[in-house]
């Protein structure tokens, strides 16, 4: 193992303990700098993810992503993540390694009732919202605009889990779109922080700012389509009925979120003040 190990606790409880091999330590040690993660010597987490470069014993089943393999045994609670040691720990290949890897907390979420959504997450006087919209329509600019004291936790990608108060948590997730172009990026995002949402926001661009309420079927399949944008990469990589599998727990999951979380569409201008319109419905 590396000497760094590394522990990452939701807000529903479950936490995991990060270790590696050498030959991946260099690799654990940016990837968890990058999810703002610190070393822990004395860790109370309930499961083990091991980065490893070889398989673990027979018996076990595994998920093959390609640039992962994710190995897991029903009677235990380690995971062992396989995969090759990347050449350079900043390359893009070992960023999507990285990204790949956020699969044992998706897939934990899901089984406990929460899921991933691509979706910005901002911060009012401590109330969490996500706007959810497909690449490239307006959710980092959203993330950009909003003015103090709102904040923007993440602009791309964000976590959803249950809360013990009977609600829901938001953890913010890393863009990692940011690390695969060949730029220098230096960028952290604080993945244990959390905060709880207060509404779902579908954005939609418009010649005015508003915000409309929606119902309950169509709140669950936006968030099941802001869900599935995330898992499509899995689900495709996996076998048929394994990715079934995974498709009904996020509908299912999303069906109960929109029966007790409020949603809207949110139509935003370019330059208008749209924060103010989520502001009246909070």
């Amino acid at each position: 193992m590396s000497h760094n190990r590394y522990q990452i606790t939701l807000a529903n409880g479950e936490g995991w303990l990060l270790s590696s091999v050498p030959e991946l330590s260099s690799w654990l040690d940016r990837f968890a700098r990058i999810m703002g993660l610190e070393p822990c010597t004395a860790p109370s987490v309930c499961h083990h993810l091991h980065f490893a470069t070889q398989k673990p014993p027979a018996d076990w089943k595994y998920d093959d992503l390609r640039s992962v393999t994710f190995w897991y045994h029903p009677e235990k609670n380690d995971i062992h993540c396989e995969m090759e040691p990347p050449d350079d720990v900043t390359d893009v290949l070992a960023h999507i390694k990285m990204s790949q890897s956020l699969f044992f907390i998706f897939n934990s979420a899901l089984l406990h009732g929460g899921m991933p959504l691509h979706a910005a997450l901002l911060e009012y006087e401590g109330k969490a919202v996500a706007i959810a919209a497909p690449g490239g329509t307006g959710k980092t600019t959203c993330a950009g605009r909003v003015p103090a004291p709102w904040r923007a936790l993440a602009d791309d990608l964000c976590l959803v889990v249950p809360d013990p108060s009977g609600g829901y948590a938001i953890h913010p997730l890393p863009t990692w779109s940011r690390f695969f172009y060949g730029e220098p990026c230096d960028d952290r995002w604080t993945v244990e922080q959390n905060v709880l949402l207060h509404g779902i926001f579908f954005l939609e661009q418009a010649e005015s700012d508003g915000v409309v309420p929606v119902g309950t079927g169509e709140a669950a399949a936006g968030i099941a389509g802001a869900a599935d944008q995330m898992m499509r990469i899995f689900y495709r990589r996996m076998e048929t009925d394994r990715g079934r599998a995974l498709r009904r727990q996020v509908f299912e999951n999303a069906c109960g979120m929109a029966g007790s979380m409020p949603a809207y569409k949110l139509r935003a201008t370019l330059d208008g003040r749209f924060w103010e319109e989520i502001e009246a419905v909070l």
